[in-house]
C-alpha cells in the first residue's frame, strides 16, 4: 500500500514522470493478488528504488512548496469578500 501511495503522489506532483505511471500501475495490480513469498523481495526492491531516486525527499519538497506558496485559486477565494461572510 505504501508503494502505491508514494507512486500516486509522485505522479500527481510530476516527480519521475517517465516511470511514475508504470510503477503506480504495477503496485495497483499487485495489491489485488494473493501474497506470495516473492512479494517481500519485490517490496524491498520497490522501497530501495524510492530511496535511490529520492522520491520521498522530492515529495516532501513539493508539499512544502504547496504550503509556502498556495495556488492562485485558493488565494483568490480567501480574498473574496463573499467567502468571509
Amino acid at each position: 500500500a505504501w508503494l502505491t501511495y508514494f507512486w500516486r503522489r509522485a505522479k500527481v506532483h510530476c516527480i519521475e514522470e517517465d516511470i511514475a505511471e508504470d510503477r503506480l500501475q504495477f503496485w495497483i495490480s499487485r495489491s489485488g493478488q494473493t501474497p506470495t513469498s516473492h512479494d517481500a523481495v519485490d517490496v524491498d526492491r520497490g522501497l530501495f528504488e524510492l530511496r535511490k531516486l529520492g522520491i520521498e525527499q522530492q515529495l516532501w519538497e513539493a508539499s512544502r512548496k504547496e504550503i509556502d506558496h498556495p495556488s492562485a485559486a485558493s488565494l483568490s477565494s480567501n480574498n473574496d469578500p463573499e467567502n468571509s461572510l
